[in-house]
């Protein structure tokens, strides 16, 4: 049963009542949204998140949202209230950099048909110690049965989980009297390509790199289009850590000779945006600037065809992931970098891991289309392979200084 309650807030500025209910409808009808009316209270689950809604009819409404919606303080007379409930962390995950971050903001052949927030809000990321409970799980198990294949016991959901908090977290290092385990530093880099189709295939190269090292993080996005016909974008996001669990961030562009390797990308010593705190930079871009996850996987997202599959020394992680719930955070990451927002048509996902399920790879394919004035929405596919690295992890730059990615290839 719900053990607290918040004091009632009314609705987000930006989504009106119609649109929730809208949202809760597709949810619904999609057998994704679980509802109680006031009398079934007593069947709430205390491991699972709900929204108390009471609409213009008196009528009153808990539902348990696979989706956060932030309360905010819109005059309408309507009330939203949200029931404090914490959902597992093994099934509240957000999941790399997708190829579109980059690419998306590189079109350069009209104005966007649309921009502004998301139609799903997306859900917090899990909490660290969630993660470190399941982590310790895992390995407990692991130990107990070294050569047991862990699909027979975890769901596709849970393993990606596993597999996130293992890429952030050092699993070999728990520490009993605090039942957490430290930072490990981390180097993703990854390369692909996006091509969109208007008139003629338009054709622009992605890279998208991240490390973490010593408390401090630095985000590089590039697309780089060697026609001419899309311009060249690069960012920089640096994370500089201020406290024990919070830091500022410091935003600079640059001029992008390369996506290949990076060494030769040109960055400005100007900082155009500035972050206090994680929170306000993560309301912006959609992601904590301390990692690099950014798509929503979970049990509400994974569409039912997805599979894993024990290989040796490992396991091969395939996901199709719901275009629209999945990819919450990651269109607050394309309205950061560009204004606008690509209507998502499919999204492939798949990891590589060793037996301890730490990333090794990950394949992004997707499909979806990008507003172009006059012409409406075209058609755009794209792809980005990453590798991960744990050792010999270099030293994050400083503003200026290019980082040679070639000896990092994916």
């Amino acid at each position: 049963m719900a053990n607290k309650e918040n004091v009632t807030s009314n609705i987000q500025d930006n989504h009106t009542l119609g649109e929730y209910q809208r949202y809760f409808s597709h949810l619904l009808a999609k057998g994704k949204l679980k509802r109680f009316s006031l009398s079934e209270k007593d069947k709430l689950n205390p491991n699972r998140q709900y929204w108390k809604i009471t609409d213009d009819k008196g009528e009153t409404y808990y539902y348990e949202l696979p989706k956060y919606i932030k309360p905010g303080s819109d005059k309408s007379a309507y009330s939203m209230s949200r029931v404090m409930h914490r959902r597992p962390a093994r099934i509240a995950l957000a999941i790399f950099a997708g190829v579109a971050i980059a690419s998306f903001t590189s079109m350069a052949i009209g104005k966007s048909l649309q921009s502004g927030t998301p139609d799903v809000p997306p859900q917090p990321l899990p909490d660290p110690k969630g993660l470190f409970k399941v982590m310790k799980e895992f390995r407990d198990w692991k130990e107990a049965n070294p050569d047991a294949d862990a699909t027979s016991k975890y769901t596709v959901a849970e393993l990606v989980t596993i597999g996130m908090a293992n890429t952030l977290y050092d699993d070999t290092k728990y520490e009993e009297t605090t039942a957490t385990y430290p930072r490990r530093p981390l180097l993703t880099v990854g390369y692909g390509n996006t091509i969109t189709y208007v008139v003629i295939e338009v054709r622009v190269d992605v890279s998208n790199s991240f490390t973490y090292k010593n408390g401090n993080a630095l985000e590089e996005s590039i697309s780089f289009s060697s026609s001419g016909l899309a311009p060249q974008v690069a960012r920089r996001d640096f994370y500089i850590q201020t406290s024990d669990d919070d830091g500022k961030v410091e935003s600079n562009t640059g001029t992008a000779v390369s996506s290949k390797t990076m060494k030769d990308d040109k960055w400005s010593n100007e900082v155009d945006r500035q972050y206090d705190t994680k929170d306000a930079y993560e309301a912006d871009a959609g992601k904590t600037p301390d990692n690099p996850f950014l798509y929503s996987i979970d049990e509400d997202t994974i569409l039912s065809d997805s599979t894993v599959t024990k290989i040796e020394n490992g396991y091969n992680i395939n996901i199709n992931l719901d275009p629209n719930l999945g990819t919450a955070r990651y269109k607050l990451r394309m309205n950061y970098l560009s204004g606008k927002t690509p209507k998502f048509k499919s999204v492939q996902l798949n990891f590589i891991t060793d037996e301890s399920l730490h990333f090794i790879s990950s394949t992004v394919k997707e499909s979806y289309a990008v507003p172009v004035e006059i012409l409406g929405y075209v058609d755009t596919v794209g792809n980005l392979t990453t590798s991960f690295y744990y050792d010999n992890v270099p030293d994050i730059p400083d503003r200026t200084t290019p980082f040679d990615y070639s000896k990092y290839p994916a």
